[in-house]
């Protein structure tokens, strides 16, 4: 079409005819109009076509002025960058429905970008649903997050408390505004625990008063609280309000409670559990727990829940203390040296466990044909390269050997790789390459191209 038209072509007309037009055209329009904001009901489809057609003045106009959901359109086109989203001013006309639009397109982790001048001043708009909505996407930027909580109605900030993560309570107590946090607590100073029990404390003041030493005062009101909100701040209380909430809760509240605890609050509370809790907690605990607290149960906690450590979790045995391997020891020293083979077939796979974490180590491995098989299978991931070739020549059949190797952990497999490696290139005629064989087929090894064709030279698996 002829420029001279185009550059004085109606906006009814526009609309008339766009379609037909080219994206040559359809640019050269835009690209000259004064204002380019009265082509911008067209269809977004054909003005993603001729975007990048466009100078910076017809796209800055576009970013500016076009409405809210053909903003994100060309933005999910790769368009526009996360920053230039923010440029718009039909995106604070209501931010609840900008908030809305960013939801459903999959979009909110952009409120991040947004100017934080911008967001401050919008914040207090901000409905309910939607503080909650974006809150997940800003929590990680301080600056945001501190306007955040000290923006938001207080009964909005006191409400959304169950939804803070522990690090997000954590900067709740440390950054919320002095004026805001003597408002809020500046009571507590003059009452009394007594005087202090008989008022409504919220989450937002007991958040505030943990670390301070008004602290002690609202104890019971934690316990007044949801089992989340317990669970969001416990780790965050001194030690003798994580000892009172504990021992205070109810048992089916107590366990839920407890799974969350840091292994220092834990080791604070084992002195305070009897028997049957701590048992019911053995079961519950994963390794990693079990293994660091396992050293600070006293003697007769350790004696009492060792029968509780199952198959999975024995390995926690590696980390008793010195006065539970002392004990160990004792007991197992007062076994006559030639009644080994009458008593290690009884033995729990506790004990046999905890022998083998003792200086009695050696004995365990030297006496292991009188052990039970399974139990065996179970040791052998706690043990080292000598010691499982050890193990597995105490075994005739193939089929044992086969067992055994089957319960090597993968941690263990560069361990053996290596020895091998080793063994193979110091020795030309090693007593294990049945062994290394039996390795090479049941578990993945890594082992050199020597090692690997050495085995295979020397020993064929059809005739083991």
């Amino acid at each position: 079409m002829n420029q001279e038209l185009l550059l004085n072509i109606s906006k009814d007309t526009f609309y008339f005819y766009y379609k037909s037009l080219s994206k040559e055209d359809l640019a050269c329009i835009l690209n000259n109009s004064i204002n380019v904001k009265d082509y911008l009901d067209m269809e977004i489809t054909y003005i993603i076509k001729i975007y990048e057609m466009l100078n910076d003045n017809a796209k800055k106009d576009i970013i500016t002025n076009i409405g809210i959901e053909n903003l994100l359109c060309i933005y999910k086109n790769n368009k526009i960058s996360d920053t230039e989203i923010w440029k718009n001013i039909n995106i604070y006309d209501d931010i609840n429905l900008t908030i809305k639009s960013l939801n459903s397109n999959n979009l909110l982790f952009l409120i991040d970008d947004m100017d934080d001048v911008k967001f401050k001043m919008n914040l207090s708009n901000i409905y309910f649903y939607n503080l909650k909505q974006i809150y997940p996407f800003i929590k990680n930027n301080e600056v945001k997050f501190k306007i955040f909580i000290n923006g938001i109605d207080e009964q909005f900030l006191n409400n959304l408390i169950n939804y803070f993560d522990y690090e997000s309570i954590k900067f709740l107590n440390l950054n919320y505004n002095f004026i805001f946090r003597f408002s809020q607590i500046s009571d507590f100073t003059h009452l009394s625990f007594d005087e202090v029990e008989d008022r409504n404390v919220s989450k937002l003041q007991i958040v505030l008063l943990i670390g301070t030493s008004n602290e002690y005062k609202i104890k019971p009101h934690i316990l007044k609280k949801d089992n989340e909100f317990i669970k969001k701040i416990i780790n965050l209380v001194d030690a003798p309000t994580c000892i009172f909430i504990m021992k205070k809760l109810q048992i089916s509240t107590f366990y839920d409670i407890f799974d969350v605890l840091t292994h220092d609050n834990i080791n604070i509370l084992l002195p305070y559990l009897n028997i049957r809790v701590l048992s019911r907690l053995f079961i519950k605990l994963d390794l990693e727990k079990l293994y660091r607290i396992i050293s600070s149960l006293s003697l007769n906690q350790f004696i009492e829940c060792l029968y509780y450590i199952s198959d999975k979790k024995l390995e926690c045995l590696k980390n008793m203390n010195s006065q539970q391997k002392l004990y160990v020891e004792n007991l197992f020293n007062h076994v006559n040296e030639n009644l080994y083979e009458s008593y290690f077939p009884y033995f729990s796979k506790q004990i046999i466990f905890c022998i083998l974490n003792t200086n009695n180590r050696s004995i365990v491995l030297d006496n292991i044909e009188y052990i039970d098989f399974q139990i065996v299978k179970l040791m052998i991931k706690t043990l080292n390269y000598d010691e499982i070739i050890s193990v597995l020549n105490t075994y005739e059949t193939i089929e044992e050997k086969i067992e055994i190797i089957n319960s090597v952990s993968e941690e263990q497999y560069d361990m053996i790789s290596n020895f091998i490696d080793r063994n193979l290139h110091l020795s030309s005629n090693d007593s294990n390459l049945i062994n290394f064989k039996l390795f090479q087929t049941y578990i993945n090894l890594n082992l050199s191209k020597f090692a690997y064709n050495k085995i295979k030279e020397n020993l064929n698996i059809d005739n083991v």
